[in-house]
């Protein structure tokens, strides 16, 4: 133990000078290659290796002066949605047969339901992704990166789901869907999806895509194995807290939710049941999207789904109802920030 310990303290002494040597070069800190080829050759993609392996890449960028679990980020997601928060509660079956008409991909599968989207996404990643890299498709907001640090897989960004095929580093998967500045999927986007599925557990989080003006969410892959889909029912955020169902097959919405009441000690008194109607919220989309065209210039996007908008820098000031925060929050996205449209 004692030769382990040197030899941990001799590599930090060596990180911290490669770190400068990086920093005088203009080099970027991380360097998913070199990781993916140490990675593969140590064996280190689950289990107790891979969260060695986790740990002592995020002791490296510490030691270069990047501080992974320290950081604090203001995600505009987390607030979400003021005006369609709902206070009716609703059974199993009544929200059952919400989710199959309104994802009609889930009719043959598993949905289970607890309370808090966030929580949920992060017990499946420990049930199925322990130890193992996760792969983060952009925009997703940067907060979640600290979680998977914490359960010990490695968190790696992507700036689209070709990018993740081409770069993983196998493991587990997470990305939005529509993604939250209102992007919708295509043949392609969806062809690309499916293999990503096919290589890997994928949990695709449909938060917000409620908002959406075609009432149902039809454009979704179709999940199996350990794949799951996570989507937070419309108007339930802090009453007392957002329902979100888990959609997937029978056995691993089971082992989901076991390991979220186990992590969590939760098993929901109250499910609030969805807002039915969303066309106040739809109308004020529509109208603080073109007051908010007129603050911006060169736009990125300011979407018909949503409810985020990504833009460039304001020609004056912004809108009294917006509060813009740094797009970097959501990836690797410069001179932006992000605004939602309906807090």
């Amino acid at each position: 133990m004692a030769g382990v310990f040197e030899n941990f303290y001799n590599r930090r002494l060596v990180s911290v000078q490669i770190g400068e040597r990086k920093r005088a070069m203009k080099m970027q800190m991380e360097d998913y290659a070199q990781e993916k080829q140490l990675m593969e050759s140590f064996g280190a993609q689950e289990g107790n290796q891979g969260r060695l392996f986790s740990i002592l890449v995020q002791d490296s960028l510490e030691a270069q002066g990047q501080s992974p679990i320290k950081a604090f980020y203001d995600d505009v997601e987390i607030e979400g949605i003021s005006i369609l928060h709902g206070f009716s509660q609703g059974d199993q079956n009544s929200l059952e047969n919400y989710i199959k008409t309104t994802v009609p991909v889930s009719r043959k599968l598993g949905i289970g339901f607890v309370q808090g989207r966030r929580a949920a996404a992060i017990s499946w990643a420990v049930e199925f992704g322990y130890g193992r890299a996760t792969n983060i498709i952009e925009p997703m907001g940067r907060s979640i990166d600290q979680a998977f640090w914490l359960i010990g897989s490695r968190p790696y960004r992507h700036s689209s789901v070709k990018q993740a095929l081409k770069s993983s580093m196998g493991g587990t998967s997470i990305m939005k869907l529509p993604d939250i500045f209102g992007k919708e999927i295509n043949d392609e986007d969806m062809a690309e999806i499916m293999q990503l599925i096919e290589k890997m557990p994928v949990l695709i989080d449909i938060t917000y895509s409620e908002i959406g003006l075609k009432g149902k969410l039809s454009d979704l892959p179709e999940v199996s194995d350990k794949s799951v889909m996570i989507y937070g029912l419309p108007g339930t955020v802090g009453c007392p807290w957002e329902t979100a169902a888990i959609i997937g097959e029978a056995g691993t919405v089971e082992k989901t939710l076991r390991r979220f009441y186990s992590m969590w000690g939760l098993v929901p008194s109250i499910l609030p049941s969805p807002v039915v109607d969303i066309s106040p919220a739809i109308n004020m989309l529509r109208e603080r999207a073109k007051e908010f065209r007129n603050f911006v210039n060169g736009s990125l996007n300011v979407p018909d789904h949503g409810p985020f908008a990504i833009a460039g820098k304001p020609i004056g000031g912004l809108p009294a109802w917006a509060k813009a925060v740094d797009a970097s929050y959501y990836g690797n996205f410069k001179d932006s920030y992000v605004v939602n449209l309906l807090k």
